[in-house]
């Protein structure tokens, strides 16, 4: 009963108007700071609701007091928002399923069935937008069907263009049936900050969900799917699986598509959204592959600067179109005349942003005017943008996963997807989740865990070793898989010996693990000791 009053009183703005929706939900927040629900009691009883929000301002973090003071202009934003809104556009929204099988990274001789439920909506040229982690792995084992808004019928689709690394992809339909009276949606620019939008979606067994918020950030965030950073708008609504794919709406336009929620400490309600910029390089963009990426990069490191003006260069990687021309301590000033400043370049008005998004704008080949600062003089060059080997983890959706068998010890690389496929049924304190932190934070090469023991009399003892990092072999250490098969196939020592995470170690001797191995995998019916 406390819990009701206490919701009932802080559902009530200083004027007496009630909060409703989706800003009651916001306003919900608020309540997890207020320390004693006797307060809030004795203050309803005793003076008022309108001292009762004082109240509660009064012991808020600051982000919640920005909400609060902002609360009675939200409302407004969404009210009109919501009766502008056009509801033909939820008829150019459309629902994607997608089923195929991908290799388990724990057993990755072995497959795992997927299936995945998605939003997405009609653009010109009879395609449909969508995220690539909606159909993710393509192989002949993939099928995609999508269906239209207040509808029963699947019509078969095909992904004719995917970009894991901006988590992007294009389906089309054969059928001339699907897109009867299906209008393309139209694309605006980058919304402003504390504008209203809607994103449209399909939770998994519902109909179109609509959920409203206000854009409160446009910034260079990490992009869960590829594990790489891109320019993404942050709004401040509630999306749950389904809504992925689906378009963000102000206006009767499209500024962006729904890809990730984000977990704020405050903020339990965020979203991000995919710019339409970034939306527009992926449409002309060349084609991902495992080699080359579809967007470029400087493919240097820096550091915000003590000054007011530019950014320090740490490194420059040998591929970069920087590199002998400019060096590390450089001083980057400017992008294209552009003005770098370490609280960011500027954007709109007031507004900073990253001054990667200068270079985000380019592809591949394309060149930029580049001034930086040198021993006291000022120096300009041009640099050609030069196309860059994708993230790992996007490798990954083109390669087979790794794996090493020797003498019943499974050895393969820490990835994302290894994490996705074992880390929510593990305890807090597994290592894993050490290993985990050690490859966001460090810049390293590629992990190597001891992933699974596949018992027997060889390896007898070391079932409690499993999901470690591999640091040595044989006192060497190891910055690959690649390398550790080397080390172990080229062992000419009696044993085998493993210098694992938390000061474990393993022992096996080399000729009998050896002699094992064979009888092992047709044990446990694995058809190869080693991936290609």
């Amino acid at each position: 009963s406390q819990q009701r009053a206490t919701i009932n009183a802080v559902a009530v703005n200083e004027d007496g108007v009630m909060v409703t929706g989706d800003s009651l939900t916001q306003s919900l927040l608020l309540l997890e700071e207020i320390k004693s629900f006797g307060k809030v009691r004795e203050a309803v009883r005793n003076q008022g609701t309108g001292s009762l929000l004082g109240m509660v301002k009064a012991g808020m973090t600051d982000e919640a007091v920005w909400l609060y003071e902002n609360m009675e202009e939200r409302c407004r934003k969404l009210k009109e928002n919501s009766l502008s809104f056009d509801v033909k556009i939820i008829d150019s929204v459309v629902k994607v399923f997608s089923a195929t099988t991908r290799h388990d990274s724990y057993r990755p001789w072995q497959n795992l069935e997927v299936q995945e439920c998605g939003g997405s909506f009609a653009i010109s040229g009879k395609r449909i937008l969508t995220c690539a982690h909606v159909v993710t792995i393509l192989n002949p084992c993939t099928f995609i069907d999508v269906q239209r808004n207040n509808s029963t019928t699947l019509y078969k689709a095909r992904v004719t263009k995917i970009a894991h690394e901006c988590d992007l992809a294009i389906l089309e339909v054969d059928n001339n049936e699907f897109w009867e009276g299906l209008s393309a949606l139209s694309f605006a620019d980058i919304p402003l900050v504390g504008e209203a939008l809607t994103v449209v979606g399909f939770p998994e067994h519902e109909s179109n969900v609509c959920e409203s918020g206000l854009v409160t950030g446009i910034k260079f965030r990490q992009y869960t799917h590829s594990q790489t950073e891109h320019l993404a708008i942050t709004v401040d609504a509630n999306i749950i699986s389904g809504h992925s794919g689906g378009p963000a709406i102000t206006q009767g336009k499209v500024i962006g598509v729904a890809f990730q929620s984000i977990d704020f400490k405050v903020f339990k309600a965020h979203i991000s959204v995919i710019p339409t910029y970034v939306v527009m390089q992926f449409l002309s963009s060349s084609e991902e592959s495992q080699q080359l990426s579809s967007f470029s990069s400087l493919g240097l490191t820096y550091t915000l600067s003590n000054f007011s003006k530019g950014v320090l260069i740490n490194r420059i990687s040998s591929l970069s179109g920087a590199h002998k021309i400019m060096c590390p301590l450089d001083m980057m000033l400017a992008i294209d005349n552009v003005a770098i400043r370490n609280d960011g370049t500027p954007f709109r008005g007031e507004e900073r942003i990253d001054f990667r998004y200068l270079v985000s704008l380019k592809k591949p080949g394309d060149s930029l005017l580049i001034k930086f600062l040198r021993s006291g003089d000022v120096h300009e060059c041009d640099v050609t943008l030069k196309p860059v080997t994708p993230h790992l983890e996007v490798q990954k959706y083109y390669n087979r996963p790794k794996y090493f068998i020797f003498g019943g010890l499974v050895f393969v690389p820490f990835s994302k997807a290894y994490m996705d496929d074992i880390g929510y049924r593990l305890p807090a304190d597994d290592p894993l989740f050490t290993t985990e932190i050690e490859a966001k934070e460090l810049d390293v090469g590629e992990l190597v865990m001891l992933s699974r023991v596949l018992r027997h009399d060889t390896n007898r003892y070391y079932e409690h070793l499993e999901r470690r990092q591999v640091y040595k072999v044989n006192g060497v250490k190891v910055n690959s898989l690649k390398h550790l098969v080397e080390l172990i196939e080229q062992c000419s020592m009696e044993y085998l010996t493993l210098d694992l995470q938390g000061g474990e170690v393993a022992e096996l001797h080399y000729a009998s693990a050896q002699e094992a191995t064979s009888e092992i995998v047709e044990l446990y019916r694995v058809f190869y000791s080693k991936s290609d």
